[in-house]
């Protein structure tokens, strides 16, 4: 049976990674290449969220497109929709499976919000990117380059009018935990949820994202949703999130040229 809450979730997904792409390769409703520019397979995905025919095609079109534009890349599929052929098809390009996540929603109208993060210094940074991005670098381990392009795709997003909304804690003046939301008519989504290492496993996070409920509700959305790696699933569900479906990533086996 048809879930209408993963139709939400597929169109909050869009919106996001349509909103930071400089580049789009449509293939149907359901499957779609978003090329961002940043260079970090992280953010180059091909979504596949639906049964796929033709998919030694696709996949090999998504090849040179991201070739084309010198950009690493990872393929999402909807676990349900993995099967034989698309595996070969993957492994065909020496693409091999490299991680799980859950995708997560919560009913706004249901949850009411969060009463216990006001005494925490968190502030919406969306015209200083900069201090949305300084924690990002060392959170997600990755270089200064590979951040500033990220910040400059979410600057052009908020310049295209995207409805982005930058999130970040701090600490006695000290960024050290982000995210942003992002809202489409009543649906909003959190990503880039991330902390400091020195500053993780103390709440700060959590926190950040009682906020962004609680900023998702004042901006009208109905229902939030996210996407959890396995480690993170029991915190958003002790917040409330529930699970719609698993995703398996596939990542390409060595990085060339």
């Amino acid at each position: 049976m048809k879930n209408p809450l993963i139709d939400l979730f597929y169109q909050a997904e869009d919106y996001f990674f349509r909103s930071i792409s400089k580049e789009c390769l449509d293939f149907d409703e359901l499957t779609t290449a978003y090329l961002t520019g940043v260079d970090t397979e992280y953010d180059n995905l091909i979504f596949i969220r639906k049964d796929v025919e033709q998919i030694d095609e696709i996949i090999n079109r998504c090849k040179d497109f991201y070739k084309i534009n010198n950009t690493p890349w990872n393929v999402v599929v909807t676990e349900q929709f993995i099967s034989n052929d698309l595996e070969r098809s993957l492994k065909n390009i020496n693409f091999s499976f490299s991680g799980k996540s859950e995708a997560m929603f919560i009913e706004l109208n249901k949850q009411g919000k969060h009463d216990n993060v006001d005494n925490m210094d968190i502030r919406s940074v969306g015209d200083t990117l900069d201090q949305w991005m300084k924690p990002l670098i060392e959170a997600f381990d990755l270089t200064f380059e590979v951040m500033r392009q990220y910040a400059d795709v979410h600057e052009r997003a908020l310049k295209n009018k995207a409805n982005f909304h930058h999130f970040t804690l701090f600490i006695d003046k000290m960024p050290i935990s982000f995210l942003t939301v992002s809202l489409q008519a009543n649906i909003a989504r959190i990503h880039d949820v991330g902390t400091l290492p020195a500053y993780q496993n103390k709440g700060y996070a959590t926190c950040l994202v009682k906020h962004a409920i609680n900023e998702a509700i004042n901006l009208g959305a109905s229902y939030c949703f996210l996407e959890a790696s396995e480690s993170g699933i029991s915190v958003y569900q002790k917040l409330g999130f529930k699970p719609l479906f698993k995703n398996n990533t596939y990542s390409h086996m060595v990085r060339t040229n």
